[in-house]
């Protein structure tokens, strides 16, 4: 017996056990009380089934954490001998209604003759909505009646399984869906297109021929890409395949001041007794009213100033005889001059004054082409 062989044996073994556990705690709460307790309805789906895949790669926008393995691709998708599916995207798609919705609405997008044979009786309820909100719609959908979930999963399996599956790489695309986190009713996640920026990544494939070919990305939990044949993506900027998570806004502190101490003030120092800081009367005050300025009882004038005396105006007499003043310098007898001496021929300044003496006009007055030569 191979090893592969071997491998698959036990993989059976143990998903049979697993689900054998699973289905019976679905018979025993999926439609009794648990379920109706828990706010799902009559023919609801119980919680403990359903696990989210995208709250494990929470605000990254994909679908979940990554389904690739280097050391067995394959092993995403494995037919056993009795003709199931087993592997990790049959397991997704039985614990993830987000992502059964997902991969539905990529089908019927791209295969307009898959309605019924992906969404059975139901395909027209759905077929009418936008198609923006036809994976919300189906995940709800899934949780108010499982045995419809567990109806498009199988239809789903059985759908693939008519096409040859294999694992490899696409180089580039264009746009994606991705899942919001808690974005639907708060707690669940919701399905959305956006470009995409990305180019590679592992795909797990499944050429049917005829019907189409089915590509679903393993580092983003089986994201679908390159949507926008069916489902266009809106003219924002791209998002990539893994996003930086959105950083959590840094709370506004808002700094409260301390009450008032009635302890600290110096009222409360003093007793409350200290009028100064508003405690008891103020008993110190002065009551005394202060004097108001009273007239004398005589007045006297102050005496008239004396009329002022205008003294004659003096002549100088004009020194005419003196002899000069001398001054003796190296041994040399000099005469002083000064301004009032007359025997020298000064002119009166204020002669001066009233009769100024004329000025030499410029040899060409009006121009200035004559050249002054410098003093010798």
């Amino acid at each position: 017996m191979t090893i592969r062989r071997r491998r698959l044996i036990a993989s059976i073994v143990a998903i049979f056990t697993i689900v054998a556990i699973a289905l019976l705690a679905t018979g025993a709460s999926s439609r009794g009380s648990l379920a109706t307790a828990l706010g799902y309805g009559k023919n609801a789906t119980t919680k403990d089934r359903i696990h989210y895949y995208a709250h494990e790669d929470a605000h990254s926008y994909n679908f979940g954490p990554t389904a690739y393995k280097s050391d067995d691709p394959d092993a995403v998708w494995i037919v056993n001998d009795a003709g199931q599916v087993v592997g990790d995207f049959s397991e997704r798609l039985y614990h993830d209604p987000a992502l059964v919705a997902a991969i539905a609405t990529d089908i019927t997008g791209r295969n307009e003759a898959a309605w019924s044979t992906i969404l059975g009786k139901r395909a027209a309820e759905f077929k009418a909505k936008r198609v923006g909100e036809r994976p919300d719609a189906l995940h709800l959908a899934f949780l108010q009646d499982e045995a419809y979930w567990d109806e498009v999963r199988g239809n789903i399996l059985d759908f693939f399984k008519k096409g040859s599956a294999t694992v490899s790489e696409l180089k580039e695309y264009t746009s994606s869906m991705y899942m919001l986190d808690r974005a639907l009713d708060d707690d669940k996640p919701s399905v959305v297109v956006r470009r995409s920026s990305n180019t590679g990544g592992h795909f797990l494939w499944f050429n049917l021929k005829d019907q189409g070919v089915y590509g679903y990305r393993l580092e983003c939990g089986y994201q679908p890409v390159d949507v926008e044949v069916y489902w266009p993506a809106p003219p924002s900027p791209p998002v990539p395949d893994n996003p930086t998570p959105t950083p959590t806004p840094t709370p506004t502190t808002t700094t409260t001041l301390k009450p008032k101490d009635p302890n600290a003030g110096p009222q409360a120092q003093t007793g409350g007794k200290n009028a100064d800081y508003g405690g008891g009367a103020n008993k110190s005050n002065d009551t005394k009213l202060t004097p108001e300025p009273t007239s004398p009882r005589t007045y006297t004038s102050p005496s008239a100033p004396t009329a002022k005396t205008t003294r004659p105006a003096t002549t100088a007499t004009p020194q005419t005889s003196a002899k000069p003043a001398t001054t003796k310098v190296d041994n040399k007898t000099y005469d002083i001059v000064t301004g009032n001496d007359q025997s020298k021929d000064f002119q009166p300044l204020d002669e001066v004054q009233q009769n100024p003496p004329a000025v030499e006009p410029a040899l060409n007055p009006g121009t200035n082409s004559e050249a002054i030569s410098a003093p010798e």
